[in-house]
């Protein structure tokens, strides 16, 4: 798929693997032979006889790939932290900003506007849900960026880098930032809680202060181990990885955010911290066969 994708429509590979798992899953191939994809994909339960009597266990298929998924989208989105160049983006953080507003206000428009006519019905909202929740949740979930999928594509075009691509990921990002905080709120109106909204997005504003303050002269480790050892090993990488990766996963649970969506201000520290473009590349080369097909 990914060969004929780029060979003849000219896409890039990550549109032909999105593709792919369309075709592989329940929308086609599932329609079209369901043996064969609960094959592919096993989803029924397994029985378990036990001396209680049989028990019936959730099949472990899904929850490991979905694992698998999120290490290498952990991992991949760490790559592109260390293509993303902050020089550029602090020059044109106006534009940044003006594109990421234009990008949220027509989505989030559209959406408000069709919830307000589809908020009544039942099989797409829940009763007792008002007009005004509704067109709120839906628009800014419209607003929403695909931001691995972005960040891939401007990678594989090779303009991640320049004035353009970096452009595009500053948009995407404060363009995530907003419409997650928006979803917050909605959940928070839905539940009459106001703690959930507090939380999550008082959690990550807490997180970015912690991670400049205090994550960032952390990863100035990692330039002394790289300049002591002459490049990056495979040991220095996997204690960065570990020691990064595991407090701000359980801090963004912790807080109620997804976890991947803490990962930008991560990345953009790891770029300030890095040694040098050298370096950056070696990095690049260890894990890309672990992030793409």
């Amino acid at each position: 798929m990914t060969i004929l994708g780029r060979r003849y429509l000219g896409q890039t590979d990550v549109v032909c693997e999105m593709i792919a798992g369309v075709v592989l899953g329940p929308s086609l191939l599932g329609m079209i032979a369901p043996n064969l994809q609960q094959w592919l994909f096993p989803k029924a339960p397994i029985l378990v006889q036990g001396i209680a009597g049989v028990t019936k266990i959730p099949h472990p298929s899904m929850s490991i790939l979905f694992a698998i998924s999120q290490i290498g989208l952990v991992l991949y989105m760490f790559l592109i932290g260390l293509e993303f160049n902050s020089n550029l983006i602090k020059q044109r953080l106006q534009s940044a900003g003006l594109v990421s507003l234009a990008g949220i206000a027509a989505p989030f428009s559209l959406g408000a506007v069709a919830a307000f006519f589809l908020s009544s019905q039942t099989e797409l909202f829940a009763k007792g849900i008002t007009p005004w929740a509704a067109g709120l949740y839906l628009g800014a979930s419209m607003s929403i960026t695909a931001f691995p999928m972005l960040a891939r594509m401007l990678y594989e075009r090779g303009i991640a880098q320049t004035r353009f691509g970096t452009l595009a990921l500053a948009a995407g990002s404060m363009d995530d930032a907003t419409a997650w905080c928006l979803l917050a709120i909605v959940l928070a109106s839905v539940k009459a809680n106001a703690s959930i909204a507090a939380f999550a997005i008082g959690g990550g504003l807490g997180y970015t202060l912690l991670a400049i303050f205090v994550g960032r002269p952390i990863l100035t480790v990692f330039t002394r181990m790289t300049k002591r050892d002459s490049g990056v090993t495979i040991q220095t990488l996997t204690i960065v990885l570990i020691v990064c990766s595991n407090p701000t996963a359980s801090f963004s649970c912790a807080a109620g955010i997804y976890e991947c969506k803490l990962y930008p201000v991560w990345r953009w520290l790891f770029w300030q911290a890095a040694p040098n473009w050298r370096h950056r590349t070696r990095l690049h080369h260890r894990l890309c066969i672990y992030t793409s097909s």
